[in-house]
């Protein structure tokens, strides 16, 4: 279980009255190296996860008041992550950012065990060079299903997927089970067509989504009436579709059905 900060005077209690008073003196690379040498006892931990000292290096950019409030997860360096992942449910972690760069199946498996954390938070993902891309989009499939996506609120997929003959993205959407409470959901970028904004309007997972972004793809006016008519996405009051294919009749039925909220 994880080791809370209770000011009872013990020794891990003490480090990280140490880490808060760095963060809150604006000392980071203090706080950081504090980070570093005492986190992994915090999460009660017996020894450091393997290649944690780089893994915590590169995954802890942002804190506040000695607490973690954003974390940058590298598929490379998530095995030295993942143990700590009971320590980071505690945290009041607002984002997350995952970047896919090597990704062995291994980094795959460790991404389905990242659990929730206690309040919503934005996820954004970003696709690194890597030298193998079916391992990439294994681990970024995998992503899609974990139990941490139950906790975004905010999701960014822009730019990771060339389209339906690339990365099956809109597919893997409707198969996760833990997007009921995304809000927000940034797709631009990804080179969808009307099949990829039919299949989207299809997914009954994103019923509560009240954003979404679907500008700089190739949707022309079937997939702007699908959007329009589904039911899925009843919640959806605004709508980015600039820099697409859609003609004046698809226009036209995006207007009267999302009014202002309508951005093409």
């Amino acid at each position: 279980m994880p080791i809370a900060f209770n000011e009872s005077g013990s020794y891990l209690d003490a480090t990280r009255a140490e880490f808060i008073r760095a963060q809150c003196a604006g000392a980071h690379p203090e706080a950081l190296g504090l980070f570093t040498a005492y986190a992994w006892q915090w999460a009660g931990l017996s020894a450091p996860p393997d290649a944690w000292k780089w893994g915590a290096a590169v995954a802890i950019p942002s804190f506040e008041r000695g607490f973690v409030t954003q974390l940058r997860l590298n598929s490379q360096s998530l095995a030295g992550v993942v143990p700590l992942r009971q320590l980071f449910v505690c945290e009041p972690i607002a984002e997350v950012l995952f970047e896919i760069g090597v990704a062995g199946p291994e980094r795959a498996v460790d991404a389905r065990t990242l659990l929730p954390f206690s309040r919503p938070i934005a996820v954004k993902v970003t696709r690194l060079w890597g030298p193998n891309r079916a391992s990439q989009d294994a681990f970024l499939a995998a992503l899609l299903s974990a139990p941490v996506m139950a906790s975004a609120s905010e999701v960014t997929l822009a730019g990771l997927s060339p389209g339906r003959a690339g990365t099956p993205l809109v597919p893997w959407l409707a198969r996760s089970p833990f997007l009921g409470k995304v809000r927000a959901l940034n797709l631009s970028h990804n080179g969808f067509g009307d099949p990829e904004a039919c299949d989207l309007a299809q997914n009954p997972r994103l019923t509560q989504v009240e954003r979404l972004s679907l500008a700089h793809n190739r949707i022309g006016n079937a997939g702007a009436q699908a959007l329009a008519q589904s039911p899925h996405l009843r919640n959806v009051t605004r709508i980015d579709l600039t820099s697409n294919r859609i003609g004046g009749d698809g226009l036209a039925t995006l207007v009267a059905r999302f009014g202002s909220g309508l951005k093409a």
